[in-house]
């Protein structure tokens, strides 16, 4: 406590979309967070809106008339879960590639970030994805059923209802 030399608080006027940021000064060393949560908040909305919209898709499907659809829309809601979290973390903005967000959910699994409810969800999805993509029935590897779906809307679902108002 001895090397801090001040502590400022520049106050402005801000709107609800904005934050502050305390900046605290070490001897002659600085750390800043570099941070738009404006930018960031509207990112993260617009794909926490997509994931609404491939949520409410997945639920007018059928699992054995639609499995490879049902399959696609809920690992796609899942992403865009991911991506909109992402976008509200400093220094996380996510890539546009599957293996960024696999690896940031790896990153970040032992937080409380991700639930191990969706975590668990996302990798049996991503497992799932690619083997039913053309299938014409219900083939699955992980012998995915009507209750791991429910399961799975209802878990994508509470994501999505807590990621921002």
């Amino acid at each position: 406590m001895k090397e801090i030399k001040t502590i400022e608080w520049d106050e402005k006027i801000l709107d609800k979309n904005s934050a502050k940021i305390f900046i605290i000064k070490w001897s002659e060393a600085y750390w800043i967070l570099g941070f738009d949560f404006r930018y960031n908040k509207e990112l993260a909305l617009k794909k926490k809106e997509r994931a609404n919209e491939f949520l409410n898709a997945s639920k007018k499907l059928s699992l054995t008339q639609d499995f490879n659809v049902l399959i696609y829309l809920l690992w796609s809601c899942a992403e865009l879960i991911i991506d909109s979290k992402l976008y509200l973390m400093p220094g996380q903005k996510p890539k546009k590639t599957h293996s960024d967000r696999r690896e940031k959910i790896e990153k970040f699994q032992k937080s409380s970030v991700f639930s191990n409810d969706f975590i668990r969800t996302f990798t049996l999805l991503s497992e799932e994805k690619n083997p039913s993509r053309y299938a014409t029935n219900a083939v699955s590897i992980n012998k995915i059923d009507e209750k791991f779906i429910n399961e799975t809307i209802s878990i994508l679902e509470t994501e999505i209802n807590n990621l921002l108002p």
